[in-house]
């Protein structure tokens, strides 16, 4: 599916904004920060699908995402926006980067 196909079903309310978060290994770290973020952005009315996964899927599971939070520093450069994920991890900054998330997800249904 390409990026037009992707935005047609998000469009046409198919799809939910579909968010990547990863860690070194996708298994604890990436799962626990992806479930409380599917939590916080459904809990603001917002319709996402947040998906956990490892640096080394990363490229194959990056197509139709819009963003993608990084729990490590990231190892290569991505096509969609960048919120890192530290925050999460820290509490430190949580906040703002859960606003940089809500504005990308809006910004995504308004396309």
């Amino acid at each position: 599916m390409g990026i037009d196909e992707v935005m047609t079903a998000f469009e046409g309310g198919c799809m939910p904004a579909r968010i990547l978060v990863t860690c070194g290994s996708g298994i604890g770290t990436s799962r626990a920060v992806a479930r409380k973020l599917e939590g916080i952005l459904s809990a603001r009315g917002l319709d996402v699908e947040v998906v956990p996964t490892d640096d080394t899927h990363l490229t194959e599971k990056l197509e139709g995402a819009i963003a993608y939070v990084p729990l490590v520093k990231p190892q290569q450069k991505v096509d969609v926006p960048v919120v890192l994920g530290y925050p999460f991890l820290v509490g430190t900054g949580e906040e703002a980067a859960i606003e940089e998330l809500v504005s990308l997800v809006e910004a995504a249904n308004k396309n």
